[in-house]
């Protein structure tokens, strides 16, 4: 985990600890030969009550503007991510969001995704909620698989 991503879990397990099982750095699936399995969800966060809905953010932390493009470039890297939450954040640190804030909104307005910022206090707080409710669809056995593995402190 990196020093931002650090810094992200501590400000989560503070805010949305209580309501929020959090687990870092989440493999979409298990295994390197299935789809997905070489992906990584940095966050996978789930309210776990049948009256939250079993709600789903999956956040994405970006620490540069080039890790940002390379994500846009290629939207096929997060489909799983997306398909698999009800809102899917990227987190920026504060300072790389108001630097680039033009860009990083421009390249986003056609997209679903919601931005999340690491503030300077060490909180996170929701800059834009995803555009649109979706709904997740089900999970397959290789993701429910790697959810497990990470809860249980497996990679």
């Amino acid at each position: 985990m990196t020093r931002e991503e650090g810094l992200v879990y501590t400000a989560l397990e503070r805010q949305y600890g209580r309501k929020y099982i959090i687990l870092p750095q989440v493999r979409i699936c298990t295994g390197y030969g299935n789809y997905g399995g070489d992906r990584l969800a940095d966050f996978y966060m789930m309210n776990p009550w049948p009256s939250a809905n079993y709600h789903v953010m999956i956040l994405e932390v970006k620490v540069s503007i080039r890790d940002f493009y390379s994500d846009i470039r290629s939207p096929q890297k997060q489909m799983l991510a997306h398909l698999y939450s009800d809102e899917f954040y990227y987190v920026f640190p504060e300072k790389l969001f108001e630097k680039k804030k033009e860009a990083i909104c421009n390249l986003l307005s056609y997209k679903q995704d919601g931005i999340m910022i690491l503030g300077e206090n060490g909180y996170v707080y929701k800059k834009r909620k995803p555009k649109s409710k979706r709904s997740k669809i089900p999970y397959d056995f290789g993701f429910v698989a790697s959810l497990l593995r990470k809860a249980r402190g497996a990679s």
